[in-house]
C-alpha cells in the first residue's frame, strides 16, 4: 500500500485517540476546529483565550505576561 492510498481502518481503529493542533498565530487552528465541529467532530478548544478574557475582565493577573505559573494552574 503506499503513503496516498487512504486506509478507512487506520481511522476507524484510531477514532478514540486524541490529537493536538498546533501552529503559528493565525495559521487556521481556530477555523479548523469550528469546521470540524459543524462537521459533529468533538472538539475541545484550549483555555488560554477564555482564561485571558476572564482575568482581564476581573482585573486578575494570571495572565501569561503577570504570573505564567497562575496562568497555566488555570489552564491544566
Amino acid at each position: 500500500m503506499s503513503e496516498n492510498t487512504y486506509n478507512t481502518s487506520l481511522v476507524e481503529s484510531r477514532a478514540d485517540l486524541f490529537v493536538v493542533l498546533t501552529g503559528c498565530s493565525g495559521g487556521g487552528k481556530s477555523s479548523l476546529l469550528a469546521e470540524l465541529g459543524r462537521r459533529g467532530h468533538p472538539v475541545f478548544e484550549e483555555p488560554g483565550r477564555q482564561i485571558v478574557k476572564e482575568q482581564l475582565h476581573i482585573g486578575g493577573d494570571a495572565l501569561p505576561w503577570s504570573d505564567i505559573g497562575k496562568f497555566v494552574a488555570l489552564a491544566v
